[in-house]
């Protein structure tokens, strides 16, 4: 009974220590989402370091005490912590912190390598990695546009038998994933599945009107539909579309920069699609050169638009 009733109290203690720390983060998370403080409209971005800091230190540490249940959940925290890392690398880039943020995508590629191996392990077993591809391998975009950016390895996870790596046409992570792994060099780009799919988006109520033109956008520039246009009509059409996201009602996603979160991050895909068809210059949504990645820059990175090498490689549609 001695030993039953200390399992039951460290039980308690470690629910009472998770409560603490839930509310916590969510005050953390209700700051940093540009919540009223005193009533005081804030930014909310060092709140929100803060928070996805924590969040993260939170899950590494129940990960690596394997406290949770199941060891499937051990691979879930896994997967939470590899896209905070990444959102901190966005929010990092676009503060300027290239360090930072190159650090930052180096942590979301190793957790999510490290993702993959343990579940790894698990095999097939009651078709677990079938679900777990559903849940967790669905945001590879991010830890593979993480690793092409910073110039890092990066191993696709292997597909379950049946099911194709570019399913759910119509929805954000065939996008995401089509057009980064396209610019990889794993992935080809079809005018009838690229067609049927923007048409898909339209009838899908998560997908607003402005990020569907945004997402046209970025198929038009990596497949050279721009190659005529001088590289800076390119960049202010972006920036106009980049900015109209900031428009889009309901929850707005930071991923992606929707709603009050458009001033916090980057548009990510395009600068791996400027990276990919070969332009080269000083642009908010681009990724610096290695030698610029530890460098002050001397000029507004907001403001700065300048093209050093004009695109020519582009991605054929088939």
């Amino acid at each position: 009974m001695q030993v039953c009733s200390g399992w039951v109290a460290d039980v308690k203690q470690d629910t009472i220590n998770a409560g603490f720390d839930a509310i916590r983060v969510i005050g953390m998370f209700a700051r940093a989402t540009g919540s009223i403080v005193k009533g005081t409209q804030v930014d909310g971005t060092d709140e929100l370091v803060g928070y996805l800091s924590e969040e993260i230190k939170l899950d590494l540490v129940a990960y690596s005490e394997q406290k949770s249940v199941g060891s499937d959940h051990q691979i879930y925290l896994l997967n939470s912590v590899f896209k905070k890392y990444f959102e901190l690398g966005l929010i990092y880039w676009r503060r300027g912190d290239m360090q930072l943020s190159a650090e930052s995508f180096s942590g979301c590629v190793e957790k999510y390598h490290r993702m993959i191996v343990d579940a790894g392990s698990f095999g097939a077993k009651d078709g677990f990695w079938q679900n777990f591809w559903e849940v967790s391998c669905r945001d590879e975009a991010l830890p593979a546009a993480a690793a092409y950016l910073n110039g890092v390895e990066f191993t696709l996870a292997a597909t379950p038998h049946g099911i194709s790596r570019f399913e759910h046409e119509g929805y954000r992570p065939w996008f995401s994933s089509k057009l980064i792994l396209a610019c990889m060099g794993h992935a080809s780009i079809s005018r009838d599945e690229l067609n049927r799919s923007i048409s898909l988006a339209r009838q899908n109520r998560s997908f607003s009107a402005n990020l569907i033109k945004l997402t046209e956008f970025h198929f038009e520039v990596l497949t050279g539909k721009w190659a005529d246009q001088a590289s800076s009509e390119m960049l202010d059409r972006h920036s106009e579309l980049y900015t109209g996201i900031k428009k889009i009602k309901g929850p707005p996603d930071l991923i992606h920069g929707e709603g009050i979160h458009n001033d916090r991050v980057v548009d990510w895909i395009f600068a791996c699609i400027l990276k990919r068809i070969g332009w080269s210059g000083r642009y908010l949504h681009s990724w610096p050169k290695d030698s610029e990645l530890t460098e002050p820059d001397p000029i507004d990175a907001a403001k700065a638009r300048e093209t050093h090498i004009a695109p020519t490689q582009y991605v054929t549609l088939d």
